[in-house]
């Protein structure tokens, strides 16, 4: 979960991600003054309902953190204005079955075994199916910025009526990168092995099925190396593609050195036999 680093580019994408905002089940009692009957805390229907409230993000990365920053800034919600509670991804049942939090925030791809389990874990809080936050705003989101990707999540993604219908939200690209001063060649082969690995090992490695082509386009947001460009359309240089040229430049330097060397040699004899005197 790091930004793209300046000196990489893209060979493959590893996995897209979806941001997966839940509301928990509503709790009727928020608080209560003096002798006075509890007073009803308001159900969130919308991501502007998070502010004053406790979010449970999935993971310790602050990645995630700075998804949720982002999606708080669209709306216009400040920051400072939602407490959150990060939680690692092991025994996360067992994890989230005490824990006081309003909604809950995961980042991973679809399916996800860990936000399968955490949104298992919200729903078994209440009879209601978890509420899922639409983020309507995910084209707006991608163009301020472009790291982010508006995306949806389909209906029961997340196992029978989760969700019920589909979901606007946002996504995020896990890449595979290499250094942009890698030899084209090595990044061309490596690209060629990495998706003939994932045609025999996805059986065994169900992730291997989530890596695709990126985006070849040339106005594309992150650059594809040009070894693995190569590779995808198609144009990949065999050895004699790539040396042709210098190779017949240097055939053509041989052999003027070669015709060179040779009337040296013819014209030394010849000279020799010019000095040579009878006695």
């Amino acid at each position: 979960d790091f930004g793209m680093p300046k000196n990489g580019q893209v060979v493959a994408v590893h996995r897209h991600n979806v941001a997966v905002l839940v509301a928990a089940p509503h709790t009727p009692v928020a608080a209560t003054k003096g002798k006075a009957k509890p007073v009803a805390a308001k159900p969130i229907e919308k991501v502007e309902d998070l502010a004053g409230r406790t979010v449970a993000i999935i993971g310790r990365t602050p990645a995630n953190g700075h998804l949720l920053d982002a999606i708080l800034a669209q709306y216009g919600v400040p920051a400072e204005k939602v407490n959150r509670i990060q939680f690692s991804t092991e025994d996360l049942t067992t994890q989230l079955k005490g824990a006081k939090f309003d909604a809950l925030f995961a980042v991973g791809p679809v399916p996800s075994k860990i936000t399968t389990e955490a949104i298992a874990a919200v729903a078994s809080r209440g009879k209601e199916p978890p509420k899922f936050l639409e983020i309507g705003s995910s084209e707006a989101i991608e163009q301020r910025n472009p790291v982010y990707e508006s995306t949806e999540i389909q209906a029961g993604a997340f196992g029978v009526s989760r969700p019920v219908e589909n979901v606007e939200t946002v996504g995020v690209s896990h890449y595979i990168v290499a250094h942009r001063n890698l030899d084209e060649k090595v990044a061309g082969d490596f690209t060629r092995l990495l998706f003939a690995a994932k045609q025999t090992l996805a059986d065994d490695n169900l992730s291997f099925n989530k890596i695709e082509s990126p985006d070849t386009d040339k106005a594309a947001t992150l650059a594809v190396h040009p070894g693995a460009l190569a590779y995808l359309e198609g144009e990949q240089k065999t050895f004699f593609d790539r040396y042709s040229e210098p190779l017949y430049w240097g055939l053509m330097l041989l052999s003027f050195f070669g015709s060179g060397a040779a009337w040296l040699a013819s014209y030394a004899r010849s000279d020799g036999d010019g000095d040579t005197t009878d006695m």
